[in-house]
C-alpha cells in the first residue's frame, strides 16, 4: 500500500519540533506532496514556503524521487542554490519523507547556507541509495530509427555523469533543472525559469495571457537513456532522433511527474496510474502558451537541424534558421552556405540576462561537452521572449522595422496562408464574442484606409477569389464593362432563380455578384451563392442576397408568398453578373483596395456575427456564415483580426488617465511596441526626468482616419513626409486637443464601413511621454519627439456618431422568408445601407490577440462628442506637421 504508507510517513513528519530549521510540515495543496516553511538565518521576514512532491506514489518508498520547489514568487540566490542542490541526482532518491526533510533541514542550516557550492551532484555514492542501473548498449545495436550505435558501451555511472554535467551546466546559467527516470532508463528532463526573470512588461504579459508569477517550463523526453548533444547531432537522420520537447506554463518550477509523462503519451495512461486518475486533476499542470503550436513545431521539427547547421558551418542562430528554412528538400552545397546566411544575431532592444549567453558561441566549448537542456532552453527563450520578431510559421526573423507587441508572420504569402489555415492567429470566434467593439474598430479602420487609397499591405497568399476587377470601378460609375466575363441573365427576385444562356458555366457553390443590366438605373448590387440546379439546365437557384448597395428608384412588383411560383406568374429582371473567380493577388494595388472595400461591404455587422455565434455554441463562424458570406469576405475578416499587432481593449470604466475628453469619446486601451518597450520607456524616464515632477506628461496625436490602420500595425513613426516638417523630424504631438483634432479631421468626408456602430469621424491617441521638452526637436508650438522609446501610447479615442442602420429592399422587392430552412438567418440582417459614392483605399501590417476579457456588448449608442479641449496630433502615423 504505497499511497497509505506515504500518508502515514507524512503524518509522522508533521509532528512539531522534529526539524531544527523546518516548521509547519503538512500536506501540500497537491496530492502526494509535503509543504513546509523555513527561514533564512539572520534575515527578517524571510519565511519561505517549500513544496516537496514525490515522483510517483506507487514507487514510494523503494524507487521514487522527490521534486522540490518554492511557492514564493521571488527567491534569493541562497534559496535558488538550495533548490538546485535538492534536485541533484540521487540526493533525494529513495529516501523516506523524514529522511528527505532531514537532508533539506541540514541544507538550511547557517553553515550550509554560508557555503556557495554550486556543483551539481556533489553527493557521494554513500550519501544516498544507488539509483537504478541503465542497460549497457551492445555493440552496433540497431534501434531501427535510421542509425546504429557504434561500439561504445557506456555504464550507468557514465550516463549519469554525462546527464549530471549537462544539468549542472544549465543550472549554472540560472535555470531550475530536474529529471525523472523510469526503471529502464528512459528519462524526462525539466528546465524552467520564472517569467519575472525575463523582463517582459506587464502590458505584454496581459496581452499574452500570462501571469508574472508563473514559470516557463521546457520538458525534454529522451526515447531511451539519456544522450549527449554530440550523440544526437551525429544521428544520420536528425529528424529520427526521437527527442521530443514540450513547453508550457506552471505555477511551480516543476510540473508533476504524472503530468510530464502524460504530456508525452497523450491520453494514454499506464496501468499502474489508473487508480490515481482522480488525483491527477490536483497535480501541478502545464498550460499552453499563446504560441504553443509554433514553439512545439520549431523545437520538434527544426531545432536539432538548426543546431546541426550551427555546428557544421559555425552559423549564428539567425543564419542557421534561414538556411534551414530555405534549404528544405534541397542538397547542401559542399562549399557551404552563401554570404546571406552569415548574419549575426542582433536584437532591436537589449535582452534579459538569461538570454545574454549563447551556449554555441563559446568557441572554446567542445560539442561533446555542450548541454542539450541548456541549449534547448536558450533557444526556447529566443522564440518566446522575442516572439514578435519571428515568423510563427517559418520561424525566421521577419525583418520588420517595427517590433510589435504580438507575433505574426513574415512577408511570405505561404506563411500567411498557413498561419490562418493552421489557426495560429487570434480565434475569430473568440474575438467577435469577447471584443466586438475592437473588431468593429479594426474593420472600420481597414475600410477607411482602403476606400481612401492609402492601404499598402494586403492579404496576399490567402488565395482570395473576387469578382471581375471592372466591377470595382463600377462601384462609382454604376457600369460593369462588357467583357466575356460579364454575363447577361434574367433574375426572378422572388424565387431567386437565375436563368439564361450564359449561366451554364456556373457550378453549385459558386459566388457571383449581380447588378442591374440597365446602366441608366441607379446601381444595385447583390452577392449570392449558387445553391442548386433545378430541373432546367439553364436555371440556377441562388441563395438569399447578402449585400445590397443602392436602392433602385423604380421598384419592381411585390414578391408573392410562394417560394417558387409558376414561371408564368414571375416577373424576371435583366441583370449582369460576374463570378468570384479572379485572383486577388493578380490585381493592381488600386484594384486590390477596391476589392477589399467591396468584400467588407458584404459583411454583416459585428453584433450580427456575435448573435450568430450565440445561436450555435458548437459551430465555428465560417460554418455559421455558409451561404451568407463569401469565403473571400470571411478570410479577409480573419486577416484583419489576426494581423492586428497592437493590444486593444474597449473600456467603459473611468480611466486612471482621467481627462475631460475621455468621457466624451468611445475609449480603447491601446498598447503597442516590443514586449519590453515599457521597460525602455521607464528607463528613459529615470535617466532624463528622474528629478522632474511630474516625470511624464500626456500629449495627443491626431492623424487622418485612413492612417490608423497602418499605425496599429507599424506604430507611430516619421519615415514618411506628407505635409512637410516645419518644426523638424520627429513624431508630432500636442498638449492641445483642438490642435490634434484639426489634423485628425482633415480627411473627413470619406465613407465609413456601413455596418459599424462607431461610424467614426476621427481617431486620436492619448500618449504618455518623457517630461523633458528641452531635449525634444521642438517644444513650441508643438512637441516634436525624435525618440520613439520616449512615447508610450495609452488610449485611442474615437469620435463620431451612431447611425441607425435600416435595411434596404433589393430591386424594390423583399426576398421571401420561405422554405429555405437551411439558411435560418434573416436577409434583413445582411442587407446594407444605401451607399454614397466612394473614393478609394489604406495601409497595414499584422498579429494575434488573446481573448481574456469578459464578453463585451456593443453599446446601442456610443455617441461621441467632438468638443475641443487639449490633446495631441500628428500625421500618417507621425507624419509630422507642416
Amino acid at each position: 500500500m504505497p499511497a497509505s504508507e506515504f500518508r502515514a510517513h507524512r503524518q509522522e513528519a508533521s509532528q512539531p519540533g522534529r526539524y531544527a530549521h523546518l516548521r509547519d510540515v503538512r500536506s501540500g495543496d497537491l496530492d502526494y506532496s509535503i509543504s513546509f516553511i523555513s527561514s533564512l538565518p539572520g534575515v527578517e521576514q524571510s519565511e519561505i514556503e517549500f513544496l516537496l512532491m514525490v515522483s510517483d506514489a506507487h514507487d514510494y518508498p523503494d524507487s521514487h524521487s522527490f521534486l522540490a520547489s518554492v511557492s514564493s514568487h521571488e527567491t534569493t540566490d541562497q534559496v535558488a542554490t538550495l533548490i538546485r542542490k535538492c534536485q541533484e541526482p540521487r540526493r533525494l532518491s529513495r529516501l523516506s519523507i523524514h529522511d528527505a526533510l532531514m537532508v533539506i533541514d541540514n541544507l538550511m542550516s547557517p553553515a550550509a547556507l554560508s557555503t556557495n557550492h554550486s556543483e551539481f551532484n556533489s553527493t557521494s555514492e554513500e550519501d544516498t541509495p544507488e539509483s537504478e542501473g541503465l542497460n549497457e548498449f551492445d555493440d552496433s545495436f540497431d534501434f531501427g530509427d535510421g542509425y546504429e550505435w557504434e561500439s561504445c558501451p557506456q555504464s550507468a555511472s557514465l550516463l549519469h555523469e554525462m546527464r549530471n554535467r549537462d544539468l549542472q551546466t544549465a543550472s549554472a546559467h540560472g535555470f531550475q533543472v530536474g529529471y525523472i527516470e523510469d526503471s529502464i532508463g528512459k528519462s524526462i528532463v525539466s528546465v524552467s525559469c520564472q517569467i519575472a526573470q525575463l523582463d517582459i512588461s506587464n502590458d505584454a504579459l496581459r496581452a499574452w495571457g500570462i501571469d508574472r508569477s508563473e514559470n516557463l517550463i521546457l520538458l525534454i523526453r529522451y526515447p531511451r537513456s539519456y544522450q549527449s548533444l554530440q550523440e544526437i547531432l551525429q544521428t544520420r537522420e536528425i529528424s529520427l532522433s526521437g527527442i521530443e520537447m514540450r513547453v508550457g506554463l506552471c505555477e511551480y518550477s516543476f510540473t508533476s511527474p504524472h503530468v510530464a509523462r502524460d504530456i508525452f503519451k497523450g491520453d494514454k495512461m499506464l496501468p499502474n496510474e489508473k487508480d490515481l486518475s482522480s488525483d491527477l486533476d490536483m497535480q501541478p499542470r502545464l498550460r499552453d502558451l499563446f504560441i504553443s503550436y509554433s514553439l512545439h513545431h520549431v523545437l520538434n521539427e527544426r531545432f536539432l537541424a538548426i543546431a546541426k547547421l550551427r555546428r557544421d558551418f559555425n552559423l549564428s542562430w539567425t543564419g542557421a534558421e534561414l538556411f534551414c528554412h530555405e534549404m528544405q528538400g534541397k542538397t547542401i552545397d559542399p562549399a557551404g552556405p552563401d554570404e546571406k546566411y552569415w548574419a549575426v544575431d542582433e536584437w532591436l532592444t537589449p535582452v534579459p540576462h538569461l538570454m545574454e549567453s549563447d551556449h554555441f558561441a563559446n568557441a572554446v566549448m567542445k560539442v561533446e561537452l555542450m548541454s542539450l537542456p541548456l541549449l534547448a532552453m536558450q533557444y526556447t527563450l529566443r522564440h518566446f521572449v522575442r516572439c514578435p520578431q519571428f515568423c510563427l510559421v517559418c520561424h525566421c526573423k521577419t525583418g520588420d522595422r517595427f517590433e510589435s507587441l504580438k507575433p505574426y508572420v513574415c512577408s511570405r504569402g505561404l506563411c500567411l496562408f498557413q498561419y490562418l489555415e493552421l489557426g495560429l492567429g487570434a480565434s475569430i470566434e473568440c474575438e467577435v464574442r469577447s471584443k466586438p467593439m475592437v473588431v468593429d474598430l479594426l474593420v472600420s479602420l481597414a475600410y477607411a484606409s482602403a476606400i481612401s487609397g492609402h492601404l499598402e499591405s494586403f492579404p496576399d497568399g490567402l488565395r482570395l477569389k473576387v469578382p471581375l476587377k471592372n466591377s470595382y470601378a463600377s462601384d462609382q460609375t454604376g457600369e460593369m464593362q462588357n467583357t466575356d466575363l460579364i454575363t447577361r441573365a434574367l433574375l426572378d427576385p422572388v424565387t431567386m432563380i437565375l436563368s439564361g444562356s450564359g449561366v451554364e458555366k456556373l457550378d453549385s457553390g459558386d459566388w457571383i455578384m449581380i447588378r442591374d443590366a440597365e446602366p441608366a438605373q441607379p446601381t444595385v448590387t447583390w452577392h449570392c451563392q449558387v445553391t442548386r440546379i433545378p430541373l432546367k439546365a439553364s436555371d440556377f437557384i441562388l441563395s438569399d442576397p447578402v449585400k445590397i448597395t443602392n436602392q433602385i428608384t423604380s421598384p419592381l412588383p411585390t414578391a408573392t408568398q410562394n417560394w417558387i411560383p409558376p414561371y408564368s406568374n414571375v416577373t424576371k429582371h435583366h441583370v449582369r453578373f460576374s463570378r468570384y473567380d479572379q485572383d486577388f493577388e493578380a490585381l493592381s494595388t488600386q484594384d486590390k483596395r477596391g476589392a477589399i472595400k467591396l468584400l467588407l461591404d458584404t459583411l454583416p455587422s459585428i453584433s450580427q456575427l456575435a448573435n450568430l455565434l450565440g445561436e450555435s455554441s458548437t459551430r465555428g463562424l465560417r460554418s455559421c456564415l455558409e451561404g451568407k458570406v463569401s469565403p473571400a469576405a470571411f478570410d479577409l475578416l480573419r486577416w484583419i483580426i489576426a494581423s492586428n499587432r497592437s493590444y486593444i481593449v474597449h473600456e467603459t470604466e473611468k480611466s486612471a488617465h482621467h481627462h475631460e475628453q475621455m468621457t466624451k469619446h468611445v475609449r480603447f486601451r491601446f498598447i503597442q511596441g516590443a514586449p519590453d518597450r515599457e521597460q525602455h520607456f521607464l528607463k528613459a524616464v529615470q535617466t532624463h526626468a528622474k528629478d522632474i515632477q511630474p516625470s511624464t506628461i500626456s500629449a495627443w496625436h491626431g492623424s487622418p482616419l485612413y492612417n490608423w490602420h497602418g499605425i496599429l500595425r507599424e506604430g507611430l513613426h516619421f519615415r514618411k513626409i506628407a505635409n512637410g516638417r516645419a518644426n523638424g523630424n520627429g513624431i508630432y504631438l500636442s498638449d492641445n486637443f483642438a490642435t490634434s483634432l484639426s489634423f485628425s479631421t482633415r480627411a473627413m468626408g470619406s465613407r465609413n464601413w456601413p455596418q459599424s456602430v462607431l461610424d467614426m469621424q476621427y481617431v486620436i491617441s492619448l500618449n504618455e511621454i518623457v517630461n523633458c521638452p528641452d531635449k525634444f526637436v521642438c517644444k513650441m508650438p508643438h512637441y516634436v519627439v525624435q525618440f520613439i522609446d520616449w512615447i508610450q501610447p495609452r488610449y485611442l479615442l474615437v469620435g463620431g456618431k451612431v447611425s441607425s442602420l435600416q435595411p434596404v429592399t433589393p430591386f424594390g422587392v423583399s426576398p421571401p422568408q420561405g422554405p429555405k430552412a437551411e439558411q435560418p438567418m434573416s436577409k434583413a440582417g445582411f442587407i446594407n445601407l444605401t451607399e454614397d459614392d466612394d473614393d478609394g483605399p489604406s495601409q497595414t501590417k499584422a498579429n494575434i490577440e488573446s481573448c481574456e476579457e469578459a464578453p463585451q456588448s456593443i453599446p446601442s449608442n456610443p455617441s461621441v462628442n467632438s468638443s475641443s479641449d487639449s490633446l495631441l496630433f500628428c500625421k500618417n502615423g507621425c507624419q509630422a506637421l507642416e
